[in-house]
């Protein structure tokens, strides 16, 4: 069982990046050849030079927005595609021949949460297509309030959340295989130092643009701000990534008895500081001053004099370069900071509270979303685009999108409680093994520092999403790997079971059902995207053709048409038409339904109109009226022409009134369906 969940979330990763791609390669650039090629080159590579493919691979990843900008002259977070490509070729030789690899007691909970995002974002994105493929390409069709989030948009950006975590996932699973407990310096030097000199690079070219030239690969809406990117075109990810590397480097110092190297290492603690503070990312900073307290807590008391000095002297030149050389070109953080900080009265500090909540009510959509799902959320990737249809429920307003202020509320209201099982034990044995396990003395230092740069992050992701960034999440499995290698995690002796072994399948199979099929039902219903209009009072329609010119008043379906429109009056009328042209030997069933009620269900054998007056609800400002044909036909196949597009049936145009006509056949509130079986 171990060996099937694992290649079934590497297959389903796989065809999520190769979607992703796909995807983004129907606009420009055309980056499918590129993940494809990146993909190859990486397998190839890992079958002949082993583990020093990934290497290759990681060392890559803060230079990705730079390159990729730099080849196709634009750069979005979807092109890391061609990254995670290179790193599921690199990993895949020996992830495919393996069982999962985490240690022991991390494994159930870390195999639901991979099979949870694996399993659902297929469905995810069904829906959103509302089980129409065809949709995908519907360039005038929203899935929000937003109407820049069509079904394309939403598509590629659920691909891109769940590539990008599930790939993360599996990141974490071969670093415990390819680098076991034995291998502690080899994965130090293949992994850890590639990436933090990578950072250090990255870091220094914030520097240059705070000091010398802010728009250096940096033409972006954070030149405009005075925030510097690095190499990486977000001043968020890119602090984020480099405050993770703060206390590192930090520990460096300290634990360096060398006076020369000390020097050396305070002239990167400085570079790396500066870069945090050029970014201008509040989150960063206080990732990083968490991780540089929680260094200092563990190792006050085993700090000589000179190890003193040289953390001091550290801290001293970071200050000295902030306060004495203030670029006119940068802002750092401490203003957007400050507009947090409360004066000191009991009223200013609540509002201050309150507002750290609230998030500009980014975090009480959340709230109101999780409130509504609780099981199973609203899907992967979901809050980002059905944020404005939310807002605009509880006080009628739509605003910019923007994701939920706070990683763990956010996944609750994505995935649920049942979908957030894995997360959340991961995470709860996480943070009891960084309370309770210490490491080796003479490392202790260390140990610290990557202590302190994983709760900083943790902390950190209480305000902000950091790791819906491909680069900060990488960067953070790797941190936590090698924090679970540091304090002997995966070691001899490591293996008690927090659970019997019996109960683990079992309860990862209950789960992950009623899981996914909590899913799929919210999928089919309350979630569907026409639901969602009907509710958040937004215009949705598809599967109709435009009017032939022969008669206008009418216009053909497909084989199911969806309509959310704004009431116009009380009651609406319905006229059916034409369909198929060996009807009379053929009947064709057709079903409409309002809402979610079936109102009318017959068979057509004749052209004759049929004219139906449908009440309307006085208490909702949208209706949504669906229509499905039994088959279709085309022009083509009868001899009319040479089209080829499917026909359902013919509907007139709509037409409201406060009363229908006398005489009129209704369909009053509530009903059940009419000419049920009936042939016209």
């Amino acid at each position: 069982m171990s060996r099937f969940t694992k290649l079934v979330v590497i297959f389903s990763n796989l065809i999520a990046v190769w979607l992703l791609a796909w995807q983004v390669s129907k606009g420009l650039p055309p980056i499918l050849g590129f993940a494809m090629a990146a993909f190859a080159a990486s397998c190839v590579c890992a079958v002949v030079v082993g583990d020093l493919a990934t290497t290759i691979v990681l060392s890559l990843i803060y230079f990705v927005p730079a390159l990729c900008f730099a080849w196709f002259k634009s750069f979005a977070y979807s092109y890391y595609a061609i990254w995670m490509a290179a790193l599921c070729g690199a990993m895949i030789p020996r992830g495919v021949r393996s069982e999962w690899g985490v240690p022991r007691r991390w494994k159930a909970p870390l195999v639901l949460w991979a099979l949870v995002l694996a399993l659902s974002w297929p469905i995810i994105l069904l829906r959103e297509v509302d089980f129409v493929p065809a949709l995908l390409d519907n360039p005038y069709l929203a899935n929000s309030r937003l109407w820049v989030f069509g079904p394309g948009v939403v598509v590629l950006w659920v691909l891109s959340v769940a590539s990008i975590a599930t790939t993360a996932l599996l990141l974490l699973d071969w670093l415990f295989l390819a680098y076991p407990a034995d291998k502690l310096e080899r994965f130090e030097s293949h992994v850890i130092w590639p990436l933090c000199a990578g950072a250090g690079v990255a870091a220094a070219v914030a520097v240059f643009q705070m000091f010398v030239d802010l728009s250096f690969l940096n033409r972006t809406l954070f030149w405009s701000l005075g925030r510097a990117v690095g190499t990486m075109r977000d001043a968020n990810a890119f602090g984020t990534v480099v405050a993770l590397w703060v206390p590192i480097v930090a520990a460096l110092v300290v634990g360096t008895r060398r006076l020369p190297a000390k020097a050396l290492g305070c002239i990167v603690f400085v570079i790396f500081g500066l870069g945090v503070w050029a970014s201008g990312s509040r989150t960063a900073l206080l990732a990083a001053l968490v991780g540089l307290g929680i260094l200092l807590a563990g190792v006050w008391r085993s700090l000589t004099i000179r190890q003193w000095l040289g953390a001091a002297g550290a801290c001293v030149a970071l200050a000295a370069a902030i306060a004495l050389f203030p670029p006119s070109s940068t802002s750092g953080p401490w203003r957007r900071i400050v507009q947090f900080l409360p004066e000191l009265s009991e009223k200013q500090i609540v509002f201050s509270a309150e507002r750290l909540w609230s998030r500009d009510m980014y975090g009480l959509v959340a709230d109101r979303m999780i409130a509504e799902h609780p099981a199973v959320g609203i899907g992967i990737g979901g809050y980002n685009y059905q944020y404005a249809d939310i807002l605009y429920l509880m006080n009628g307003t739509t605003l910019p999108t923007d994701n939920a202020q706070n990683w763990y509320r956010q996944q609750l209201a994505e995935l649920g409680l049942l979908g957030s099982v894995g997360w959340i034990a991961w995470a709860s044995i996480f943070i009891w093994m960084l309370v309770v396990c210490h490491g080796s003395d003479p490392r202790r230092i260390l140990v610290s520092a990557v202590k302190g740069a994983v709760v900083g992050l943790g902390v950190a992701s209480l305000l902000g999403m950091p790791t819906q960034d491909t680069a900060a999440s990488i960067t953070f499995v790797v941190l936590a790997a090698w924090c679970l290698k540091l304090v002997g995690a995966d070691g001899p002796g490591r293996s008690a079971e927090l659970w019997p072994v019996s109960f683990e399948w079992p309860t990862i199979a209950l789960v992950l059902i009623s899981f996914i099929g909590g899913t799929l039902y919210e999928a089919r219903t309350d979630l569907r995207p026409p639901v969602r209009a009907t509710r958040a009072e937004f215009p949705y329609k598809y599967g109709f053709a435009e009017p032939d010119g022969k008669n206008s008043d009418f216009q053909w379906t497909e084989k199911k048409a969806v309509d959310v429109f704004p009431i116009g009056n009380r009651w609406m009328r319905l006229v059916l038409g034409s369909v198929a042209p060996d009807a009379a030997e053929k009947p064709v069933e057709v079903k409409v339904w309002r809402n979610d009620e079936l109102i009318l269900r017959l068979r057509r054998r004749s052209d004759f109109p049929l004219e139906r007056w449908i009440r309307l609800s006085d208490h909702e400002k949208f209706v949504r009226l669906e229509i499905e044909v039994g088959r279709t036909w085309r022009p083509v196949d009868f001899g009319r022409g040479l089209d080829r597009q499917e026909r359902g049936v013919e509907v007139g145009k709509q037409e409201f009134a406060y009363w229908p006509p006398a005489g009129a056949v209704t369909i009053d509130l509530p009903s059940t369906p009419h000419e049920n079986g009936a042939v016209h």
